[in-house]
């Protein structure tokens, strides 16, 4: 792995091309708006046979995610320090990503504000274009509100598929903060046909 995990002179107007980034071909799995870190570290150091792009716009958490990376030597976790919803709808080829994340999206809880909410139709059409057949999206939420509205905007164009026990991933610190207030969370998972 080279020096920093942290993608640089990516040019934004262009599809990624994964396996040059990664320097293979793998499945890929992408962590949208992936925080510090913890989650998509610990995924990438689980199943070193996938390869794990963490998508974070925040400078502080991209660093989080670099340092954790690096302790552990991954050499299949990369970072793009970008707007995840603009990756996903402009940046992504067809047919690419084995498995997208979307855990503890901001809610935007007034209504007034709904329309910031990363998960629309425009957004669930490019989440479906940029899987493959067979690929999944897992949803993972404390806000019911959003979590109801993301059901029935993903249901329009995946089919919804049972969360089994034996699937928990790592908690993301999110999470573990809403566990430790004892707030519901709430999961679902998608498949493409």
């Amino acid at each position: 792995m080279s020096a920093s995990s942290v993608l640089t002179g990516i040019d934004i107007f262009r599809p990624l091309d994964l396996a040059e980034i990664f320097r293979r071909s793998a499945p890929v799995h992408i962590d949208i708006g992936a925080g510090a870190g913890s989650f998509i570290v610990e995924q990438a150091r689980r199943h070193p046979e996938a390869d794990f792009l963490a998508v974070e716009r925040l400078l502080g958490r991209v660093r989080s995610t670099e340092n954790k990376a690096k302790r552990l030597a991954l050499s299949n976790l990369r970072i793009l320090r970008l707007d995840g919803s603009w990756v996903v709808k402009h940046m992504l080829p067809d047919d690419s990503v084995t498995c997208f994340y979307l855990s503890f999206p901001d809610p935007w809880p007034k209504r007034r504000h709904h329309t910031h909410r990363i998960v629309n139709s425009e957004f669930v059409t490019a989440i479906c274009r940029a899987l493959i057949t067979g690929g999944e999206w897992r949803i993972v939420t404390d806000h019911e509100d959003y979590f109801r509205a993301m059901i029935a905007e993903a249901s329009k164009v995946l089919t919804r598929t049972t969360w089994p026990e034996e699937l928990e991933p790592p908690k993301t610190d999110f999470e573990k903060h809403f566990l430790e207030k004892e707030h519901p969370i709430h999961r679902a998972r998608f498949v493409k046909a």
